[in-house]
């Protein structure tokens, strides 16, 4: 075998003609990303090989500083887009075991057609032939899209997001050019997340005013924000929404009364900081709202659980959020997921729902906490969702589909998403589905599942597409 060739990842010939002949061919619904919207809606013409690549790539920037490169030539604006795709070439042969090397070179070999491996000596030639295929070629944002096969894509959209680029969209269809995608589909996604930091009252009271001028409805009272997210949330489904998203160190073990949540929310909202157990149970209230309103819309309800976010000050004071130094929390799950599921269930509101865990140890406990909440009126309702995040690497996928495989039902699975900020990352899709194929190609190879040719076709047609298109009824 040779490096990234078509047995990549690959060790069976099962695998090899299932990854051939049924998962590469499938197009990509990738329902949860953070790509701009605006960029698609525009379709953007990026101006180089950085710009694409590594303007927005918190993994990259990870391994930049890792390899003791200096911020100003990760996301300082001293340096050029030329200087810092030079720090990042001379950074890959150090990359070797990470799963970076691996995207970076499917990367350069699906979106360019460039087979050289990226180092220092090598740069110089990369940069100007992906420059060049930028500049003159068909790689823009929709272009890129159409390329890797994208059918479906949503983006993450604030409450108090305008929704102008969807709604340009919504007027003007984005044609697509794919293998088999006759338009592309991109769709917002719901996410209130900045509606819980009514322990911070300057951020919450910024928020509300956002909130209220794109609503028409003042959110400053708790009346009024109950009815402004009600009026986004019909919005967001005008333009083909089909989830909301949130994400939290851990599903609040508690809620509280609406008279208990407008003291809290009203008294942010005058200045008063909600403390640290009116936070969470403000929390608890405001996603269970949510699921509420979501199961009534036939909504999933995804939630991205175990972070800690911002844990390095110095960094987020010169950068703020999102400075890709996010890291993996080790909070207690349990409770609060028991909690928040059985609540909804008794009151036969739990909508479809995708929990996704950042911290390995929890891959079980997601996984059968889902087993326990489904009602038999949607197949895989309740999702222990795809390896997130930090377990987005090979061994990360193959353990979350052998726990999902032991514990609930892989050909209920909803498949992978990029959830990425970066146009280049969707050969992600391909990585995953070449560990699927393996891993079912292997147990063919060795007596564990039976040749069944209409069974594994079925399988992992299912699992890379036909899944995620039924879940969320696109």
């Amino acid at each position: 075998m040779e490096f990234c060739d078509d047995s990549f990842l690959l060790s069976n010939p099962v695998a090899a003609d299932l990854f051939r002949d049924v998962a590469s061919v499938q197009p990509i619904i990738d329902y949860h990303c953070h790509l701009s919207p605006r960029d698609i809606a525009e379709d953007r013409r990026f101006e180089n090989l950085h710009a694409v690549w590594l303007a927005e790539d918190h993994y990259k920037w990870r391994a930049l500083r890792a390899n003791g490169v200096p911020e100003n030539l990760i996301t300082g604006k001293a340096s050029s887009d030329r200087e810092k795709f030079q720090a990042w070439a001379k950074t890959v042969p150090a990359t070797l075991r990470n799963p970076i090397f691996h995207w970076t070179h499917l990367e350069l070999r699906r979106h360019f057609g460039i087979e050289d491996l990226l180092e220092e000596a090598t740069a110089q030639k990369i940069w100007d032939e992906a420059n060049r295929q930028l500049t003159h070629g068909s790689l823009t944002a929709r272009g890129i899209l159409a390329a890797m096969n994208v059918a479906i894509v949503g983006t993450t959209d604030d409450p108090a997001d305008s929704l102008q680029w969807h709604q340009f969209m919504a007027r003007s269809p984005v044609q697509g050019a794919g293998k088999s995608v006759a338009a592309l589909r991109v769709v917002p996604t719901f996410r209130p997340d900045a509606a819980l930091q009514v322990g911070t009252p300057l951020h919450v009271q910024a928020w509300s005013r956002r909130l209220s001028a794109v609503a028409g409805i003042g959110a400053d009272t708790f009346a009024g924000l109950v009815a402004a997210l009600e009026k986004r949330h019909d919005d967001f489904a005008a333009l083909g929404c089909r989830a909301s998203d949130h994400s939290t160190a851990a599903l609040p073990d508690t809620t509280c009364t609406d008279e208990q949540a407008c003291l809290i929310w009203e008294g942010s909202m005058t200045g008063t900081a909600a403390t640290a157990a009116q936070v969470e149970q403000f929390a608890g209230w405001l996603l269970l709202h949510i699921a509420r309103l979501n199961h009534a819309k036939g909504w999933a309800m995804q939630l991205h659980l175990g972070p800690i976010r911002n844990p390095n000050p110095l960094l987020a004071s010169q950068l703020g959020a999102h400075a890709g130094c996010d890291t993996i929390g080790d909070a207690r799950q349990g409770p609060g997921l028991v909690h928040f599921l059985s609540t909804l269930a008794a009151e036969n509101s739990l909508p479809r729902t995708i929990l996704y865990n950042i911290n390995p140890t929890d891959n079980a406990l997601f996984a059968a906490v889902a087993g326990s909440f489904q009602d038999g009126t949607i197949p895989g309702k309740i999702q222990a969702g795809a390896a997130w995040w930090f377990m987005d690497q090979e061994r990360g996928i193959r353990a979350h589909i052998n726990t999902l495989s032991d514990l609930g039902l892989l050909a209920r699975f909803v498949g992978m998403v990029t959830d990425s900020r970066s146009f280049l990352s969707y050969p992600r899709h391909e990585y995953f589905r070449r560990i699927l194929c393996d891993l079912v190609g292997a147990d063919v190879s060795s007596g564990r599942l039976p040749s069944r040719r209409d069974w594994l076709e079925g399988l992992i047609a299912s699992v890379c597409y036909a899944n995620a298109r039924d879940y969320f009824d696109f």
